[in-house]
């Protein structure tokens, strides 16, 4: 019979500070190597589907779609597809505490 290990780890609030930074900083790589440079984007370039978006970040569909869901990651309706600016995948990027941490932080 498989027998399941549980390990909670125990750390500072100084060090998951330090966890949740390392985490934005990957990600925003990981971006940046996606998407191109968000900054030679127009503004108004709605772009990325959520399916995009999706892959782009390792993460389910769903979990894109309850990002927007919560207004966490802003994005427009177009012809009944849901589209993503650059800029405001970058902003949903500089709240991740938000969108990763939800839970933690309110435990």
């Amino acid at each position: 019979m498989a027998q399941t290990l549980e390990i909670k780890l125990i750390l500072d609030e100084e060090t998951k500070q330090e966890l949740r930074e390392l985490n934005r900083e990957i990600l925003r790589e990981e971006l940046s190597s996606a998407f191109g440079d968000f900054q030679n984007k127009q503004s108004h370039d709605y772009s990325f589907t959520i399916k995009d978006v999706a892959k782009k970040l390792n993460v389910s569909e769903i979990t894109v779609r309850r990002w927007y869901k919560n207004k966490d990651l802003k994005g427009k309706k177009m012809g009944g597809v849901i589209r993503f600016k650059p800029s405001e995948i970058e902003k949903a990027l500089d709240s991740m505490d938000k969108l990763l941490y939800r839970k933690n932080n309110n435990s």
